[in-house]
């Protein structure tokens, strides 16, 4: 973009500058259809997602209970042994979770800071070429 503003600055045909300053203004477009495709995947598929995981992470005491008192419930011992074994590694991969959830969400931080900071770099681009027609 910064390239086609440096052209249209030296370009004396009025006709031309504005067919840079279209294109400009569609590079910018294009970049706002980048930040909505990032914000889907950042924050409706791994923030959002995440946030709920840890959510209800944050709701369960972590208790799986022994095989035997579910037996004493009616489940086989079958079924007891399954669910206390799954109990336990979802215990496991919750301590796991956390801290890479903390750091996922920091560099979702770092990346909205980048697009906040692009978009203004962006903005003022389109602006200078919009001010050259």
């Amino acid at each position: 973009m910064q390239s086609l503003v440096a052209t249209e600055r030296t370009t004396p045909n009025s006709v031309a500058r504005s067919q840079i300053s279209v294109t400009v203004n569609q590079a910018d477009i294009a970049g706002e259809q980048v930040d909505i495709d990032v914000n889907q995947v950042w924050d409706i598929n791994i923030g959002d997602t995440g946030t709920r995981l840890k959510d209800e992470f944050a709701k369960w005491d972590g208790k799986c209970g022994e095989s035997t008192e579910l037996q004493k419930r009616g489940a086989s011992a079958e079924s007891a042994e399954a669910w206390e074994s799954a109990c336990k590694l979802a215990s496991a991969e919750r301590e796991k979770f956390y801290p890479i959830f903390k750091r996922m969400m920091e560099q979702r931080a770092e990346l909205k800071s980048f697009q906040v900071a692009a978009q203004a770099h962006r903005k003022a681009i389109v602006a200078e070429a919009d001010r050259m027609q």
